[in-house]
């Protein structure tokens, strides 16, 4: 097992009603920033439930922002935060907008001028950030319990994920009546995004972490059993608890503790999104088939293990691996998501060298759990995408 800190310091106000208690949350701050998008937090009920629980504080709200957040929107909400002498930001809605608060937080203190090279650590930090919270609608990023930030910048073409220990939430409500309308695609895509977030911690190489493997495969085996049962019956509470859960679960740092992280196909993903437009968790399904057949051989060992206790594929033959791998592909395939670019409407040698090329422009460095995957390799991942 590898050395390692761990720090998670958000609460979690978890379950129907809780929302009623968030004042309690607040009582140092007066002047707060809701930020929305005016779709989920008004179709669930959970903007204005948020405020008439804090009827008595000064609310503003800001909306203006993408599904992708761009860099460019959020020097405008910091603006309007510096303004209005915001205190505390509240995010109502899913990763995108609490990454979209987050930027906020961080940029409230920055020089807007370094904002970018701030994100990409090209420029130091500010010693202080603004304090929030989330009210989460959209269950898949695990963005409400953790310090990930992931945002774009249009005019590069460029999607990123970065790291402050400064902007974990003071607290985040998981409320699973407040996903209850989302419909059969965005749930899938959720269940989707948390499942593969677990595969990039998990699916990597042995280092003498059996705790952390069962946690993952519990993660993992939990949302193969109850994420088909989940899009047959949406507004089964029970299951959107469930589900919900997973979702933080899967990145509020536990089972990352002490073993290698892959994220190459969060990496490949996001370059994507910013040069199509594709949502999040649907790239992931694009990438994943290939990829792991590519490095199946590098990664044999926990993709055995990853057959035999998540699909509970009795017979240790020697192409185990593939089957897993191929078990995986079908399960993706189960939610209603495609797995083939094409099919999508997206030329695959158009992607590849256009992500290929964008890397390239990055000063792209290898990546992966041994940071031996390299261009080449991601060019013959997109052109082989099926």
């Amino acid at each position: 097992m590898k050395n390692f800190y761990s720090f998670n310091p958000v609460k979690v106000l978890f379950g129907n009603g809780l929302l009623d208690n968030i004042e309690r949350e607040l009582d140092d701050v007066e002047r707060i920033l809701i930020v929305h998008s005016g779709r989920s937090s008004i179709n669930t009920n959970a903007l204005p439930k948020t405020k008439e629980a804090l009827s008595r504080k000064k609310i503003f709200e800001f909306t203006k922002f993408s599904e992708n957040p761009d860099i460019s929107d959020g020097i405008n909400a910091i603006k309007y935060a510096r303004e209005k002498e915001i205190e505390f930001i509240l995010c109502i809605g899913g990763g995108s907008c609490i990454d979209f608060g987050k930027l906020i937080c961080l940029g409230m203190y920055a020089d807007e001028k370094n904002l970018w090279e701030i994100l990409k650590k090209e420029h130091n930090a500010p010693n202080k950030t603004l304090p929030f919270g989330t009210v989460l609608t959209l269950p898949a990023s695990g963005s409400e319990v953790n310090n990930a930030l992931v945002i774009s910048n249009k005019k590069t073409k460029e999607k990123i994920s970065t790291f402050f220990l400064t902007l974990y939430p003071r607290f985040s409500v998981l409320d699973p009546s407040f996903t209850i309308n989302l419909n059969k695609e965005q749930t899938a895509l959720g269940i989707l995004d948390m499942f593969m977030h677990t595969i990039e911690q998990y699916l990597t190489f042995p280092v003498n972490t059996p705790l952390q493997d069962r946690q993952a495969e519990a993660i993992l085996t939990t949302l193969i059993e109850y994420g088909p049962k989940l899009l047959e019956n949406l507004t089964d509470y029970n299951l959107r608890a469930i589900i919900m859960w997973c979702g933080s679960a899967a990145v509020n740092g536990t089972i990352s503790r002490g073993v290698p992280p892959d994220w190459s196909m969060h990496v490949i993903g996001h370059e994507i999104t910013a040069l199509y437009g594709v949502r999040h968790a649907q790239t992931l399904a694009f990438v994943f088939p290939a990829l792991f057949k590519l490095r199946s051989e590098q990664k044999k060992e926990k993709l055995k293990l990853f057959g035999k206790n998540v699909w509970k594929i009795t017979e240790d033959t020697a192409d185990l691996h593939h089957e897993a791998i191929i078990a995986t592909e079908n399960f993706i395939k189960k939610l209603g998501i495609c797995t083939d670019m094409a099919e999508c409407g997206l030329n695959k040698k158009e992607v590849a060298n256009r992500v290929v090329s964008n890397l390239k422009s990055q000063n792209f460095q290898p990546v992966g759990e041994k940071s031996d995957v390299t261009l080449d390799d991601i060019y013959n991942v997109l052109i082989s995408n099926k």
